[in-house]
């Protein structure tokens, strides 16, 4: 999951320097059948077919739209759902029947425009949001899924030719990826990386140019925030909790991106036992004391009133029994009032996800 956040995230920065293509004026729909060229895993190696299909509602880019829009150069913003049949795929040496059942997403994202030769045009399309994966390691003993409910994100090209006024052809190549950030262990998430072959029409409805949008910002300003969190025990379904606290400045270059600095403290709620090593022990995030600190920096991309934050930290203070002294974080932020937002984030350990938290801020 880190990886396509960071992904999303240079994808968000590259577009600053793009070209101003054009912007898809109109709404419009896309359907796309898909097959999985191949399923992959960290630790295991999977086999066997997956079929599935999106379903994209797109809102087009008003003339009068967002100055982080028309910064972004956005062709649209798309709302997806897509089905994943997994029914097919199996673990080299664990090739029991069906233990990974199908796969539902829903997810947000944009379609920036990197190249167009006359009809043809070539898109960039990331996206986030969460998952359903109807078979568990609690429920069908999925060695590399352990909860329903999942992380989702999505980084895709696609290459659509218009076919008339209204209508276009699209061929797709794209990486999907779900995981708990550490919310339920084992946590070793799936990939897929889809082709499909689909077709978009557009709608007669206007793009609704207020979606999300802020009109004002502070160039400084100070941050607070308090947060609760959970990382789950290996093969067990009891958690370790956490509190986190967060003190730091961030700078707003523009409308669209902004840079912070910080300080990071987690609250341990179990701490390391050496007598009791199977039910505290935690990987990377094994402390022998309650707290850690951690000063952290990293941008920030905000689109209208939501943001996507992507951090990294060096711990200042970590009694931790592994040597651990970076980490990441990468999260979501809203701002639902003129100081307050709403937050959720993930803490990493390299591609490791530590847990998961949500929260609220404060902006000063």
């Amino acid at each position: 999951m880190i990886k396509h956040i960071k992904c999303i995230a240079f994808v968000s920065l590259l577009a600053l320097f793009s070209f101003s293509a054009t912007s898809q004026t109109k709404n419009y729909l896309e359907f796309n059948p898909q097959i999985a060229i191949t399923a992959f895993t960290p630790d295991y190696q999977l086999t066997g077919p997956v079929y599935g299909a999106e379903l994209t509602y797109h809102e087009g880019i008003s003339q009068n739209a967002a100055q982080w829009k028309k910064m972004l150069h956005l062709k649209s913003l798309g709302f997806s759902f897509n089905y994943h049949d997994l029914s097919g795929v199996k673990i080299v040496g664990d090739e029991g029947a069906n233990k990974f059942g199908s796969s539902f997403a829903a997810l947000a994202g944009f379609n920036v425009s990197l190249l167009r030769v006359g009809r043809l045009e070539l898109l960039v399309s990331p996206a986030f949001g969460l998952s359903f994966q109807t078979r568990t390691f609690f429920t069908d003993g999925n060695l590399v899924i352990g909860s329903h409910l999942n992380f989702a994100s999505r980084i895709g090209l696609r290459a659509q030719q218009e076919l008339g006024t209204n209508t276009r052809l699209l061929t797709t190549i794209q990486v999907l990826h779900s995981s708990n950030g550490g919310f339920r262990v084992p946590n070793n998430g799936i990939n897929l990386l889809n082709v499909g072959i689909g077709i978009a029409h557009d709608l007669k409805t206007s793009p609704n140019y207020g979606l999300f949008d802020r009109t004002s910002f502070k160039t400084h300003s100070f941050e607070f925030a308090i947060g609760v969190g959970r990382r789950g025990r290996y093969h067990h379904q009891e958690n370790f909790y956490r509190s986190t606290l967060y003190g730091g400045y961030s700078y707003r270059l523009n409308p669209l991106v902004a840079f912070s600095l910080g300080v990071d403290a987690v609250y341990y709620y179990t701490i390391y036992n050496p007598n009791d090593h199977a039910r505290t022990y935690q990987s990377y995030a094994t402390s022998n004391s309650r707290w850690r600190v951690g000063a952290t920096t990293g941008p920030d991309i905000w689109m209208g009133k939501l943001a996507l934050s992507v951090k990294f930290g060096y711990y200042l203070y970590y009694n931790s029994l592994r040597e651990v002294k970076v980490y990441e974080s990468v999260g979501l932020r809203y701002q639902a009032f003129q100081h307050f937002s709403l937050f959720s984030k993930v803490f990493l350990h390299g591609t490791e996800a530590d847990f998961a938290s949500v929260g609220v801020a404060y902006t000063l």
